[in-house]
């Protein structure tokens, strides 16, 4: 359809015309500036060349106006000499007459592929639904080979040779730039297409502090997160969507004074107010809190003298592969978990830029400041880490297990025997008692064949995905989408409530359910976790975490009042799983009759299946005979964890897992405890030793 000119000529448009027509420029000269006028007839004294001059009838074109939708449109005519058109008629299927479109608001239809396109040239990215120029043709040795693109809404992006783009037929840079409604945006487009030294350009440092004017207008503190030849990579981290977006370094939105005195004036500003005087000392007794909690004796000693020789090392621009981690990783295994798992990452050459947002450096020495980015980079490099060894928040210390205790009182080194990913040492320096003999296992038993034919026969087809990406894109995730579909259909509170606010089923799918492998609230339906049939990564993706077994390191020791019980060796951010509660499935009635011959207080009901059909017996986990760790997790009236049913291997209601998460930062050397939620009886009594400020003073 397109008649191109001859090889010898070059690839772009003739100017549309010396004499404007009324539609491609503005009606009033108060709208363009003088400054405007004169610095865009300097601009324009360099004719653009032409691209094509013949267009046939019926040609498909993209129509791009300002404010509406992109329409895919066809010419009606034939037209002979394009350079001397301004105004072309097109066809759309909601039109009933054709509509006459400025030249310079029509692009091709098909994307052009070719190095040889020059600076200026206007474009359209179909990928974005965004405007913009080339500003940069590709070179060697000031961009990596790579075409520069300025976007209409100041952001910016390097892209291949190999991408391509919708070229406008018109290709008069003047009258495109007069016709940008913002003055920002003419000023900034003149001001990088004068220049033609890359060295004059604004020089910044990496993770720099600068005033950037985004969102409402006003000037945001953004931290520089990467810096790639003329563009810069910049996070708004006062805003709570921590936005990450490209900039030219050049750009108009960057505030031209010096970001240190710009934060200067502004505290000196507030504390001119009595109100905020008071306000800033309050903050700066959190700010002290925050820098106890971080700065142990073994951060100051250990951690950031190591983390400073790594930040100094300088970050190269290249593709993260495997090779980034391989050589960090080599002695590294994630089924033997010796000391805090959140000091792992640290013995595989991360370190922490500490800073506001704190952020961690990458082996490759990139630097990433949000669990999104880090959960990304660990998929794409194949890490053996896991994203839950990372932390976002300031409450938890990175210091090492406790170890202040008397070699004497250690009654054993591991009470799961090596069954588990990491040792469980037995203490107690209250009295001479060892803990009750049992089988240790780490998954449930059915008590007999009975109920083992039962969990197979009841078990129905389970959902599985197809993802391939962690299942970050939860929409297409059927495990996922099990949970909610689950949670709709049986009222679950949290869900009703989230709904109410918004019925997006993408955001309620997004907010539920583990947040880079921590549970923040509980769903009372269950979660489902993808399972050995889902294509997902085994090890990455965000959907598996309890199958994946304990990586804490925990104690069973002796209280003088409470009997055994568990707590962390180290600090657990809110969320994180810590064990399932693990034993022999039994009927309700098998339950009973245990009940006459042995203690039940390790017997809990899996009780979702009553919640739901209320004339259903729920079976029972006992872990009087074989169990695991769980057994020993005491009841408190106030408890730092909370239960979860999730489900894995079956999908029957009958059959849920129980796991227990934090459910507040818990520090090292606590207690761990959850609610029994047992009912009180007339004909038998158990007090409550929990010592909790609420304590209801009855366990039964």
């Amino acid at each position: 359809m397109f008649c191109h000119t001859p090889k010898n000529s070059s690839v772009f448009d003739s100017p549309c015309s010396n004499s404007p027509d009324k539609q491609d420029l503005p009606d009033d000269d108060n709208s363009t500036d003088n400054d405007d006028q004169n610095d865009v007839a300097e601009i324009s004294e360099e004719n653009p060349t032409n691209f094509i001059h013949r267009l046939e009838e019926k040609s498909e074109v993209i129509v791009v106006k300002p404010h509406l939708n992109v329409r895919h449109c066809v010419t009606t005519k034939t037209y002979e000499h394009l350079s001397n058109t301004h105004v072309i008629k097109v066809n759309h299927p909601t039109l009933k007459s054709g509509e006459c479109v400025t030249k310079r608001q029509i692009y091709m239809n098909e994307p052009y592929l070719s190095t040889d396109i020059p600076v200026r040239t206007r474009i359209f990215d179909r990928r974005l639904s965004l405007l913009g120029f080339v500003a940069e043709r590709p070179c060697p040795s000031t961009n990596d080979n790579r075409f520069l693109i300025l976007y209409d809404d100041f952001t910016a992006a390097y892209h291949s040779t190999s991408e391509s783009f919708h070229l406008c037929f018109c290709q008069d840079f003047r009258r495109h730039l007069l016709n940008i409604e913002s003055k920002d945006l003419r000023t900034f487009y003149r001001k990088v297409f004068h220049q033609t030294d890359s060295s004059i350009q604004r020089k910044f440092s990496l993770h720099q502090i600068i005033r950037v004017r985004k969102f409402d207008s006003n000037f945001h503190n953004a931290r520089i997160l990467q810096i790639d030849h003329s563009i810069m990579k910049i996070c708004f981290y006062e805003r709570k969507s921590q936005k990450e977006i490209w900039i030219h370094n050049d750009a108009s939105i960057i505030d031209s004074s010096s970001p240190t005195e710009s934060l200067r004036l502004r505290k000196r500003k507030d504390s001119s107010s009595p109100m905020t005087t008071k306000t800033k000392k309050f903050s700066s007794t959190i700010d002290e809190n925050v820098r106890a909690n971080l700065v142990t004796s073994y951060y100051t000693n250990i951690l950031l003298p190591k983390f400073r020789l790594l930040n100094v090392l300088p970050f190269s621009v290249h593709q993260c592969s495997r090779e980034c981690v391989a050589s960090a990783e080599e002695k590294f295994s994630p089924r033997q978990i010796i000391g805090n798992p959140f000091l792992l990452p640290f013995e595989c050459r991360w370190s922490i830029v500490d800073s506001k947002p704190r952020g961690y450096r990458t082996p490759c020495r990139r630097t990433l400041f949000s669990l999104d980015d880090i959960d990304q980079y660990l998929h794409r490099t194949n890490s053996k880490l896991s994203i839950k060894f990372f932390i976002d928040g300031v409450l938890t210390r990175f210091q090492p297990p406790m170890n202040e205790f008397e070699k004497k009182y250690f009654v054993s080194d591991d009470l799961s025997n090596g069954l588990e990913n990491v040792t469980i040492s037995v203490y107690n320096d209250v009295d001479s008692d060892r803990p009750e003999t049992f089988h240790y296992v780490t998954a449930n038993r059915p008590v007999d064949q009975r109920i083992r034919k039962a969990m197979n026969e009841k078990n129905p087809t389970k959902i599985c995905c197809d993802c391939l990406d962690n299942c970050n894109d939860r929409t297409k995730c059927a495990c996922f989408q099990q949970t909610l579909v689950q949670a709709r259909l049986y009222r679950d509170p949290m869900i009703v409530e989230k709904e109410k606010h918004c019925s997006d089923r993408s955001y309620v799918l997004k907010t539920i359910g583990y947040q880079r492998k921590r549970l923040f609230n509980p769903i009372s339906t269950g979660i489902y976790e993808c399972h050995e049939k889902c294509s997902c990564h085994r090890e990455h993706c965000g959907n598996r975490l309890v199958q994946q077994g304990l990586f804490l390191q925990l104690q069973l020791f002796k209280d003088k009042n409470k009997g055994w019980g568990l707590r962390t060796l180290h600090d657990l951010p809110r969320g994180t799983f810590i064990c399932q509660y693990i034993g022999e499935i039994l009927t309700s009635e098998q339950g009973h009759e245990r009940a006459q011959t042995m203690d039940d207080k390790y017997q809990t009901s899996l009780d979702l299946i009553k919640q739901i059909r209320s004339d259903e017996e729920p079976y029972v986990i006992d872990g009087s005979v074989f169990s695991n760790l769980g057994r020993y997790f005491n009841h408190s009236c106030d408890p730092n964890m909370f239960i979860q049913n999730v489900f894995i291997d079956s999908h029957d209601l009958h059959f849920p897992n129980l796991a227990l998460f934090a459910q507040t930062h818990i520090k090292a050397g606590q207690e761990l405890t959850w609610h029994y939620n047992c009912e009180l009886l007339l004909d038998r009594e158990v007090k409550c030793c929990c010592g909790s400020k609420n304590c209801r003073g009855r366990l039964l």
